[in-house]
């Protein structure tokens, strides 16, 4: 994967299509948050509104510092990743998926770790490719825990909808359990594939063999 600090021009349309549907939902959302809307949805506006404001954010600010520290940016493939995982909470709210299928919340909180793991690794991987060079190891420890602190994190936010709305979001004590669960097994299942295509690539440096230095011995041939 090559690096640019500017992006292809498909590069660039992805990041507009994703910032797009954003602002689309930002819109959307904001306009429910305001009780517009007069069907119920499974739990708050708010709340989404806050998980794509805080997804949205973070992209902005982490690929600036990307951009800033190291001249380089997200691969595009972090937009879609990110819009995937708003997109699944967001219906699951909003069509009450939550509500009529008791699986569903187990395959978001699995899908949301997953995808934000998948990104707080890409992210390291920048940021290691341009001057942080660290084993694999301490690396997919490092990135597991980031991604299972941003599963607590959002745990918390449902904690903090129930006390300020009194909704039941955060749900009993087996349903937070599993719900942690599912964001260890997303940040862990990210954290193999980034590790496996790290280990690819680290195999496919060593072939690429440097030209032949002007000044190096060469063979005698004989002429008998």
């Amino acid at each position: 994967m090559e690096f640019r600090a500017r992006p292809t021009m498909i590069g660039q349309w992805v990041r507009y299509g994703a910032r797009g549907i954003f602002a689309l939902l930002l819109v959307f959302e904001g306009i429910g948050l305001l009780g517009a809307f007069r069907y119920p949805i499974a739990f708050t506006w708010i709340g989404l509104f806050t998980t794509l404001v805080v997804v949205w954010g973070f992209l902005e600010l982490s690929e600036f510092f990307l951009l800033a520290t190291y001249g380089y940016r997200y691969p595009a493939i972090v937009w879609p990743i990110a819009v995937v995982g708003v997109m699944v909470d967001a219906l699951g709210d909003i069509l009450r998926l939550y509500v009529q299928w008791s699986w569903y919340d187990q395959v978001a909180h699995l899908i949301g770790s997953t995808l934000a793991t998948l990104v707080l690794g890409l992210w390291s991987d920048r940021a290691q490719w341009y001057g942080r060079a660290s084993p694999h190891a301490p690396r997919m420890l490092s990135v597991v825990t980031l991604g299972i602190t941003a599963g607590v994190l959002y745990e918390l936010e449902e904690y903090a909808e129930d006390v300020l709305f009194h909704t039941n979001r955060l749900g009993d004590g087996p349903d937070t359990a599993n719900d942690l669960l599912m964001n260890v097994m997303g940040a862990v299942l990210a954290v193999a594939v980034l590790r496996y295509q790290w280990h690819r690539r680290a195999r496919a440096v060593p072939a690429i063999e440097a030209p032949p230095s002007a000044t190096a011995v060469r063979p005698v041939v004989s002429q008998g």
